[in-house]
């Protein structure tokens, strides 16, 4: 195994890309149709897109005055944002805690003709009613004398399903974020990471 001190700053970038590629595959989850999908990448978003940060900091050992002169101005504005911050705490409570925020509502909007439950096909044996709400979208099935939620992935090609967490930022690099979906937040601080690696790669000696 390489030591982490002996790595050239083309490996160091090139570890940082594979944890950018895990936290963008984590933001392709959160874009599903699926609670459960959304969970999962919500996690994988916060703890791979921390590791980006810290595979970064790694190029201090091959470039300290250098990387030092790049970083610094970058982590100061990571450190005051508070985008930036929700996910870090995320983080450690995933880490730590092996806890996610839970969800406060979630919307759903029609990209074309939708029919619910039509278009979902066939009901499961036992179905007794469709539901859409908060937790995502399902059928009340009646097992014995219980009833029991079986959920179904909507199909992404008609219909949007966005998530969001009551104690979301309001605010990213210096502008109001609004009322921004779980999504939404997701992909604006992986495009921060990709712009991060980006200019690590265009304003460092990485060979």
């Amino acid at each position: 195994m390489t030591k982490a001190s002996s790595r050239t700053a083309s490996q160091i970038i090139a570890d940082a890309e594979s944890a950018l590629r895990m936290a963008q595959l984590g933001l392709e989850a959160v874009k599903r149709n699926s609670p459960g999908a959304k969970a999962v990448g919500l996690r994988n978003v916060a703890v791979f897109g921390r590791s980006v940060t810290w595979v970064l900091q790694n190029l201090r050992n091959t470039m300290p005055k250098q990387f030092d002169h790049w970083y610094a101005p970058h982590a100061d504005e990571m450190r005051s944002d508070p985008l930036i911050r929700f996910f870090v705490v995320l983080r450690n409570q995933i880490e730590k805690q092996g806890l996610t925020p839970p969800s406060s509502s979630t919307e759903f909007e029609a990209k074309k003709d939708l029919t619910l439950p039509n278009d979902l096909g066939p009901p499961p044996p036992g179905a007794e009613s469709f539901f859409l709400d908060v937790g995502g979208a399902g059928w009340n099935v009646s097992i014995g004398s219980e009833t029991q939620r079986f959920y179904v992935e909507l199909p992404e090609d008609k219909v949007i399903m966005r998530t969001y967490i009551s104690n979301a930022p309001t605010t990213h690099k210096g502008k109001p974020l609004g009322r921004r979906s779980m999504e939404e937040l997701c992909e604006l601080y992986v495009g921060d990471l990709q712009d991060l690696v980006a200019d690590a790669k265009s304003n460092l000696p990485v060979v």
